[in-house]
């Protein structure tokens, strides 16, 4: 039937002169064959695979069964590669809700040497792209303290988005996704600054399994892009000897036009891509070929004041700018036998992949696990503190994190009697809220800056001059919730 349809179109390949009457039959007749030959040349793509096996042909069309996670777009039919199973499409062409979404949410981190802190309102979901966008802080409000981190973000001029996945749920497979770079000067492709913007898998907070695969697009020039794997352990600064970087180039403008970059990852090689041409491998040695489960992020942002890397002409910058995100795509390897979980889900990660996997605190996760891998041995003095948190995670179970809470801190001295930092209570309207964290700084206890953060893994912190004061007292009362229900 193929043969006769190619046949039929076949007898109709030519183009009448416009200037030519043509009679409505043959018009019909056109128009009939026209939509057969958009078909058949579908016909005809499907049939450059007749040499695979069924199962890849069946791969191919895995959208009709329904097998594909994310936001796939039903209308369109997916490339396959041999080997690989698409498993995870994002289109971006709608909005996604990135506290509520079971694969994605932001991160609330910022690098150290970078100048911009990452906030969710920097990720925006419109003409079918996402698009991340750093630019002078508007004004948000942002703690110190950073679930993605692990630690506390110095003050940043800068505010950008990273768009990441909630756990550390994929390994071994192909990666792509469909970008285009920010202008460092509006409507001016051309123009050199600094900027990284990125794709990339990473494991952990560095502290135990530091595993890194990039592919970063970067300022310098409007074609050059950084690829980059990095395997370490129980280290906490990057240094030359656990990285592996190479420069190359797209062919084109990054900033003037969509390309797409990839990377597959497989236990014994990295391969990566650029518009589908293969433009460097590495098969281990050093570092050797990350072995552990990873999350994938995307980002942009901008290096400090020495523009050490993303491009030298950090002045040039003008703000803001924005790269967009097209589409992603994740083929899972056919010989990956435990990420992802069914379904996406945590069903198979282990208390390792678990490890200090928070994003930020809106994401629901607590963070579990040590820091940098040692053991910490409580003291006794935290034991009531330890015993009162657990009772606030009791009685927070099926409460709304949300609503109606407010915190007093109060700290008294007999040394500084009489003085105006202590001893006082912090008024209501100076208690902040971010997410399900709330915090207080400022008068009347300007040394300290207190936390409590809500849900299964509520806990409590403080911040600030801990030189010890005589006969010093503190107490902190956090109460309300819904219908004064804590």
């Amino acid at each position: 039937a193929q043969a006769n349809l190619l046949q039929a179109v076949d007898s109709f390949g030519f183009v009448p002169s416009p200037f030519e009457p043509m009679a409505p039959q043959m018009l019909a007749t056109m128009l009939v064959a026209v939509s057969w030959s958009t078909v058949l040349g579908q016909l005809r793509g499907l049939s450059a695979h007749t040499n695979e096996t069924n199962s890849t042909e069946q791969r191919a069309l895995g959208l009709a069964s329904g097998h594909i996670s994310g936001h796939p777009d039903p209308s369109k039919q997916y490339p396959s590669y041999p080997g690989f199973t698409l498993a995870l499409v994002e289109e971006f062409d709608s909005p996604l809700d990135l506290d509520s979404d079971p694969i994605w949410t932001w991160s609330d981190g910022g690098l150290f040497e970078g100048d911009v802190r990452f906030v969710k309102q920097q990720i925006r979901f419109e003409d079918g792209k996402m698009k991340i966008t750093a630019t002078k802080n508007p004004g948000y409000s942002t703690q110190a303290c950073s679930h993605a981190e692990v630690g506390t973000v110095d003050h940043k001029p800068l505010v950008s988005g990273e768009f990441r996945s909630r756990r550390n749920i994929f390994r071994y497979g192909r990666y792509e996704v469909r970008m285009k770079a920010p202008d460092v000067q509006p409507g001016n492709p051309d123009v050199d600054g600094n900027f990284v913007a990125t794709m990339f898998i990473f494991r952990d907070a560095k502290f135990r399994h530091w595993r890194e695969i990039e592919i970063e697009v970067t300022g310098d020039s409007p074609n050059s892009v950084t690829t980059n794997v990095l395997r370490a352990d129980n280290t906490e600064f990057w240094r030359p000897q656990i990285a592996s970087v190479r420069q190359t180039n797209v062919q084109g403008n990054a900033r003037a036009e969509f390309h797409t970059y990839g990377f597959e990852w497989l236990p014994d090689r990295i391969t990566w891509y650029i518009d589908g041409v293969p433009v460097r491998s590495h098969y281990g040695g050093n570092p050797p070929i990350p072995d552990k489960s990873a999350k994938v992020m995307m980002n942009l942002w901008i290096f400090g004041p020495k523009a050490n890397f993303g491009g030298r002409q950090i002045d040039n910058n003008r703000y803001p700018m924005t790269s967009e995100y097209d589409w992603f795509r994740f083929y899972k390897w056919d010989g990956e036998t435990t990420y992802p979980c069914q379904g996406f889900s945590t069903s198979c990660l282990t208390s390792d992949d678990r490890y200090l996997d928070g994003n930020n605190p809106c994401d629901g996760q607590p963070m579990l696990g040590t820091w940098k891998g040692q053991a910490d041995a409580p003291h006794p003095a935290d034991e009531d503190h330890q015993l009162h948190s657990r009772r606030g995670a009791a009685l927070l179970e099926g409460l709304d994190p949300y609503r109606g809470f407010k915190m007093t801190y109060k700290a008294s001295s007999h040394l500084l009697r009489g003085h105006s930092l202590m001893p006082g209570e912090a008024p209501s309207s100076q208690i902040q809220r971010q997410g399900a964290c709330f915090w207080g700084g400022g008068p009347p206890f300007l040394l300290r800056r207190e936390q409590v953060c809500l849900g299964a893994g509520f806990h409590h912190s403080g911040s600030g001059d801990r030189r010890p004061l005589p006969s010093l007292r503190q107490s902190l009362n956090f109460g309300g919730g819904p219908k004064g229900g804590l």
